[in-house]
């Protein structure tokens, strides 16, 4: 089908990317309008609590690839001589802008983290996006200037005994 992409914030008030609204048209018989992994179905009064999806989804991601990784060092890899590992997840996990989630939210978030990783599987569990541009931008950038810039990035877990990573940018 057709897509567009309607820009739903006016230039003086958007805040990164602003916030868009994806359009795709519909046949006659209906169905979920889009089907790709990491998509967000949004139909007639149902959308989602970002939080709580978040958490969902890294929650996910985290037991897969603690699985994986216990996987590979059964298995005598490369991966048994590291004692060290993070965890950075990109936006197929879930687009989550810093300046939507609050400071409850973000806090609601790390604890749901900390506990799913409770067994210290990895040291680090970040979020990174690569959409979002690092700052304040009240225009988003053309795609070969987002590609350039640094992005933001939220350490959604660190262990106590590793340094921190510096604020994101």
């Amino acid at each position: 089908g057709t897509w567009l992409e309607v820009q739903l914030m006016p230039p003086e008030a958007r805040q990164g990317r602003g916030i868009s609204l994806g359009l795709i048209r519909a046949g006659n018989e209906g169905g979920p309008a889009l089907r790709r992994p990491g998509a967000l179905d949004v139909t007639t009064d149902e959308g989602c609590w970002l939080g709580s999806s978040l958490i969902e989804e890294v929650s996910k991601a985290i037991r897969d690839k603690t699985r994986s990784v216990a996987d590979a060092k059964k298995r005598g890899s490369r991966a048994a001589r590291y004692g060290r590992w993070w965890l950075v997840l990109d936006d197929e996990v879930m687009i989550a802008p810093s300046t939507i989630l609050g400071a409850d939210e973000r806090s609601e978030v790390e604890e749901a983290i900390r506990s799913t990783n409770r067994d210290g599987a990895w040291s680090k569990v970040v979020l990174v996006s690569r959409f979002q541009p690092a700052g304040d931008l009240r225009e988003a950038p053309d795609p070969e200037t987002l590609r350039e810039q640094p992005k933001w990035f939220w350490p959604v877990w660190e262990a106590a005994e590793h340094a921190p990573l510096p604020p994101s940018p």
